[in-house]
């Protein structure tokens, strides 16, 4: 529905902002410029061809609910910690951290869809024992808070 917002972003710029809204109600569009990143899968790069970072992936995914310390990831994969970081971010684009906060993210958005679990007990299942902070990587990372995510996908 992206064209939607892109009509009534056009029509605001040569027609003015009542032109906007006008048209909005005529096709029964809330007008409101919407967020898409909630929409968004990671996928994250698996053919980087780096053998020992597939494997650093692998492992964070595993067990997404352990505090992986890179020190120990990198012990695991044979490297040395600022090797395995530098290597890291080379092949996936990202640095470990924001890998893991991602693998989590997608994780919880599948438990906040599937499950009645609260908001708390998915923070903890994906590895957050501190739920302020889940609560700001999600916010982040979706654009909206998981209440509202839950809302948005249950319908």
């Amino acid at each position: 529905m992206a064209w939607v917002d892109l009509a009534l972003i056009v029509i605001e710029r040569f027609a003015g902002h009542q032109a906007m809204l006008t048209v909005a109600r005529h096709f029964v569009v809330d007008p409101g410029r919407r967020d898409q990143r909630r929409f968004k899968r990671f996928q994250p790069k698996m053919d980087h061809g780096d053998k020992p970072i597939l494997q650093g992936q692998r492992l964070l995914e595993s067990d997404i609910a352990s505090a992986h310390r890179i020190g120990d990831l990198a012990q695991q994969v044979g490297l040395s910690p600022r090797t395995f970081q530098r290597r890291f971010a080379k092949a996936t684009g990202l640095s470990i951290t924001e890998y893991g906060q991602r693998v989590r993210v997608e994780q919880a958005k599948a438990l906040l869809a599937n499950t009645q679990r609260s908001i708390p007990e998915v923070a903890v299942a994906v590895g957050y024992s501190d739920v302020p902070a889940f609560y700001r990587v999600f916010q982040k990372l979706v654009g909206m808070p998981p209440a509202g995510f839950r809302s948005a996908v249950q319908g």
